[in-house]
């Protein structure tokens, strides 16, 4: 393992990763995290082993997601794949930020594309919860509607409410699942030493090539419509 003035490069990486995540709440951070070349990173990171890790890179994608041109871009950089693998994870954090950015990537696409996502992120979010399935063979989750998107709703305790309020839209209300620890074990940097100066952190790039990479061929049906 790598390690920089004691620190763990996995927990260097999720530390900034998802102080990036807060600070794309705002727009204008937004505007500079992108410019900045970012996304294809944070996409990479998608394929981290460490559910942390993935967390945060899944988190800080559905903030940027919500300006479309970023929407576009995470979907450029190949993040369907990795995204909807993501879906199945035991992490609640991790699935719902995931099913978050496909939403978003979802918003120009034509209908029939948007119902299968719809019977996609159903299968897979309400997986666990005793909910009859109607005769459409979803849950009846609009995609294209007006309002809460893929049907969450705030008295159902098991879901996430991410309000939608088109691209441009200040926050997608996900700000109870950086209030709350979802999986993760401990908060980013909770048990991190103190660290005087910044270190050398070019080696970063290393964590990230040796990153899997992922297997898009379960998602055919996903290229239909693209």
């Amino acid at each position: 393992q790598q390690f920089v003035e004691g620190v763990r490069m996995e927990e260097i990486v999720e530390g900034c990763t998802g102080a990036l995540h807060i600070l794309a709440r705002d727009v204008h951070n937004r505007i500079v995290i992108r410019g900045l070349n970012t996304i294809p990173l944070f996409v990479q990171l998608l394929y981290s082993p460490i559910e942390n890790i993935q967390r945060v890179a899944a988190g800080v994608l559905c903030e940027l997601a919500q300006d479309k041109e970023a929407a576009e871009a995470i979907e450029a950089e190949g993040a369907t794949a990795p995204l909807t693998e993501l879906l199945h994870s035991r992490n609640e954090g991790v699935a719902t930020y995931a099913a978050a950015v496909l939403f978003c990537m979802s918003e120009d696409k034509p209908q029939d594309y948007k119902k299968r996502l719809s019977a996609e992120l159903t299968s897979s979010l309400f997986r666990t919860e005793p909910m009859a399935w109607n005769e459409t063979g979803d849950l009846g989750l609009d995609i294209g509607a007006q309002g809460e998107p893929l049907g969450y709703r705030q008295e159902d305790p098991s879901y996430r409410s991410f309000h939608s309020g088109g691209y441009g839209g200040d926050s997608m209300g996900m700000e109870p699942m950086m209030d709350h620890d979802l999986g993760g074990g401990h908060h980013p940097g909770q048990d991190y030493p103190p660290v005087e100066g910044l270190p050398d952190l070019g080696h970063a790039q290393e964590l990230i090539e040796g990153l899997p990479p992922g297997d898009s061929n379960q998602l055919a049906w996903f290229d239909t419509d693209l």
